[in-house]
């Protein structure tokens, strides 16, 4: 069992472990100018609480092209291998320990 600083030590490995995977699938993405105006404008309205559920559901057509993107470079990752595939199932696994 961890205790004190090697705790703290696993936490923070493990966070910046994901977010180095998520910052290099993510700038792989093709984003263009209508997606990113709204990614920023879904963004500033969850940050001031003034998002609602007709909102969310205008953007779902960007929403679902996005998510499509990023799951076909998931899938081109974990065909690079087997450390690209472990590194996915990492990414993965702690995607469902967070939610």
């Amino acid at each position: 069992m961890l205790t004190g600083h090697a705790y703290a030590r696993a936490v923070r490995s493990h966070t910046l472990l994901h977010l180095t995977l998520a910052t290099i699938i993510s700038k792989e993405l093709v984003i263009d100018d209508d997606m990113d105006a709204n990614l920023q404008n879904t963004i500033e309205d969850v940050k001031n609480n003034t998002i609602s559920y007709n909102d969310i559901e205008n953007c779902r057509e960007k929403t679902e092209a996005l998510l499509y993107q990023c799951n076909k470079k998931i899938k081109q990752y974990e065909g690079r291998g087997s450390k690209g595939k472990l590194w996915i199932q990492y990414l993965w696994f702690r995607l469902q320990k967070s939610s």
